[in-house]
């Protein structure tokens, strides 16, 4: 029996929180080294403080010192914004979850992740009957916030912290059953097509007393076919660097805000490292490019593929143009993943 749970729909979806994380920790290698700075009493003070928000995510992200930026993310407008804080993970996930409840964005605080508790079949889920599926008060309320419009903790571990959540189209239910009372069995899989807008803000520890806290979220009426497959939902490429031969987009980004100028893209395959680099060797040069010193290429593709020492770090300029290409094996996918960024 075909199984469901929200937390696998927002996977679905391309929104699980490692795909994001994934996007902003190339975007934070574009950013100024995180300072604990003046930044930091913005998040002191919103942790012990108590504000209005009028169910606004965008003022709650900001009230706590995180500064958005506009960006363009698979033809879809989205934001993001990061700062650094001496508070620790959790810290920073009560303080949100108080702050959700207070701005009449989630009914009650949600502090634990549901491990395993959330499974249900499609005829259960279909009937939404609380005696047949056997869940809790407690997790009901989880299920519901999650698709109307709330934020819960996605992952909860040492050291690291995320949160999400997704809204509806059409105005927020008061329940699951108002929410889902036209739905039939089919449309569980496709439930993009019932929402307007996706929430997630993570926390992660880089070191005693130092977090970095990071958040991303879209615009209203975002298409999610693009978000999670932006080749199938015809998004126009927009980078300068090809896609490399046999590769499929997992996404690419560029930023609307004229002092950070700079393209993302995330490209993955079958192919072998050594191939790649010999693919993109060629491929540049068509295009006008020369490899340069790549110091800079170093600063972007270091924190991308971290310490994987099949990795290769290649760095090309054009005039008017920078582009980094980091390449890599992907363990967790099995295919080899290339990143790259332009900047320009």
């Amino acid at each position: 029996m075909k199984t469901f749970s929200t937390l696998k729909v927002f996977g679905k979806l391309g929104l699980a929180g490692a795909i994001i994380a994934g996007v902003a920790g190339v975007m934070l290698v574009t950013q100024p080294d995180g300072e604990v700075s003046e930044a930091e009493a913005d998040i002191a003070t919103f942790t012990t403080t108590k504000a209005l928000y009028d169910e606004d995510f965008a003022k709650v992200v900001e009230s706590s010192g995180l500064k958005p930026k506009p960006y363009e993310l698979n033809g879809q407008l989205v934001y993001f914004a990061v700062n650094y804080t001496e508070r620790s993970p959790t810290e920073i996930l009560e303080a949100y979850q108080k702050r959700f409840v207070e701005a009449g964005i989630n009914k009650k605080e949600f502090l634990e992740v549901p491990e395993g508790k959330y499974k249900r079949t499609l005829d259960d889920f279909a009937s939404l009957d609380p005696k047949r599926i056997n869940l809790n008060e407690d997790e009901l309320d989880y299920n519901e916030a999650i698709l109307n419009g709330g934020v819960v903790p996605l992952e909860r571990r040492e050291g690291y912290v995320a949160m999400g959540g997704m809204v509806p189209k059409d105005d927020r239910h008061d329940s699951l059953e108002e929410l889902f009372a036209d739905w039939q069995i089919d449309q569980i899989d496709r439930l993009g097509t019932k929402m307007g807008a996706w929430r997630f803000i993570d926390a992660q520890a880089l070191g005693p007393n130092y977090t970095r806290v990071t958040s991303m979220w879209s615009g209203d009426n975002t298409n999610f076919e693009a978000m999670g497959n932006p080749q199938k939902a015809g998004v126009n490429p927009i980078m300068e660097t090809p896609v490399c031969m046999g590769c499929s987009v997992g996404s690419q980004m560029k930023s609307l805000d004229k002092s950070h100028r700079y393209r993302i893209g995330h490209f993955y395959g079958g192919r072998s490292t050594d191939d790649l680099v010999g693919f993109y060797e060629t491929a540049m040069r068509s295009r006008g490019f020369e490899l340069s010193d790549g110091s800079k290429a170093v600063e972007f593709a270091r924190a991308y593929i971290g310490g994987v020492p099949e990795g290769k770090i290649m760095s090309f300029s054009r005039e008017g143009l920078d582009a980094f290409i980091a390449i890599a094996p992907d363990t967790k996918l099995g295919e080899t993943s290339v990143t790259v960024v332009e900047a320009f």
